[in-house]
């Protein structure tokens, strides 16, 4: 897999990161975990989409497809698709805030 433009790892420290793919201007924080559940299966690794920022020590799982313009929480588990344009927190992590198309944040 090659790196996408602007990927980024700020503060570098037990970072894995193996997904299927992975879109532009991604950003990564300490601790983050991307791969499989518990499989070797290449093809069952996380779809990662464009302007997706991920907090420390958060973790995609599986199979799983994050949208476009997508924040990840610290400490969050995804285990389940997100959509674009959201924010998702806890574990197992859930949406708890839309973004506009501008990425303000939306009530």
């Amino acid at each position: 897999m090659s790196l996408p433009e602007a990927f980024c790892i700020a503060h570098f420290g037990g970072i894995t990161f193996y997904p299927k793919s992975c879109g532009k201007n991604v950003l990564l924080r300490p601790g983050v975990v991307v791969g499989t559940a518990g499989s070797f299966d290449y093809s069952k690794n996380p779809i990662i989409g464009n302007n997706v920022k991920f907090g420390a020590h958060s973790c995609v799982l599986g199979g799983v497809e994050i949208g476009d313009n997508v924040v990840i929480a610290a400490n969050a588990v995804v285990v389940k698709d997100v959509p674009s344009n959201c924010v998702v927190a806890g574990v197992p992590a859930r949406i708890v805030r839309y973004l506009t198309e501008n990425n303000n944040q939306k009530e």
